[in-house]
């Protein structure tokens, strides 16, 4: 299942706009996330028939309660970059539809930050994987619904949702390892990394294997198999989880 969050959406038109484009592809479930605008007459007239989507939505107060319980976690950007050295850089839409066909992942959440200042980047490194539309250098950033719309028309252009659905009912996918799980993987290979003098930059170091480890959504298995090679430090945590 893919979920939209609108991180304070600053106009009722653009909320509504973005609801109308989740029902033209299929998306039934939006987060608002501090809305600063009403949702009013406005939001109803550009929602037009996906009005219902803005009425049952879920209202949170912070994007951490927001993402809570999903499987993937999709940031998006105006603008590609690479964030420092935390090693993460983006995708397109149509890049991000194939790698969500390809991973175990049943609910996924696509976040989109306001109209005047977009995701920041504390609000981006909470997120798997950082899409970006390509377009103009002279003018790159869209308007929320638009980007909502073109982010959403790739996911569904590519049949994710179809494709997903139908390799989990034949088994092909095995269950993905929990978020909990994943983060102490995570911790566990910090661990090794600042325990070893020959790592100048362990703290970077550990962000290139957390972003590894996010975009390949291991299975339990894997993630087992993972802290059974880290030997004594990954049965340490073990037992301390």
């Amino acid at each position: 299942m893919i979920s939209v969050i609108l991180v304070s959406p600053e106009g009722e038109v653009n909320v509504g706009s973005a609801a109308r484009a989740m029902r033209n592809f299929g998306v039934e479930e939006l987060i608002l996330v501090s809305p600063r605008c009403k949702i009013g007459f406005e939001t109803r007239l550009f929602a037009k028939h996906a009005f219902g989507l803005v009425e049952k939505a879920r209202r949170a107060m912070t994007l951490d309660e927001a993402i809570k319980g999903f499987d993937l976690i999709v940031g998006t950007s105006g603008v590609a970059r690479r964030y420092s050295d935390r090693l993460k850089n983006s995708v397109t839409p149509r890049q991000l539809a194939q790698m969500i066909s390809q991973i175990p992942a049943k609910k996924v959440a696509v976040v989109f930050g306001s109209e005047s200042t977009g995701l920041a980047e504390e609000q981006l490194l909470k997120c798997d994987i950082v899409a970006t539309i390509p377009a103009s250098k002279e003018y790159s950033v869209l308007n929320l619904s638009h980007a909502v719309a073109v982010v959403l028309y790739e996911l569904y252009a590519a049949g994710v949702a179809k494709e997903r659905r139908s390799r989990l009912e034949k088994g092909v996918f095995q269950r993905p390892a929990s978020r909990e799980k994943r983060a102490l993987l995570e911790s566990v290979f910090s661990h090794l990394a600042q325990s070893m003098s020959s790592i100048k930059d362990p703290q970077k170091v550990s962000q290139a294997f957390r972003n590894v480890v996010e975009r390949s959504r291991p299975s339990d298995e894997e993630v087992q198999a993972m802290m059974a090679a880290f030997g004594p430090l990954g049965r340490m945590a073990r037992k301390k989880a």
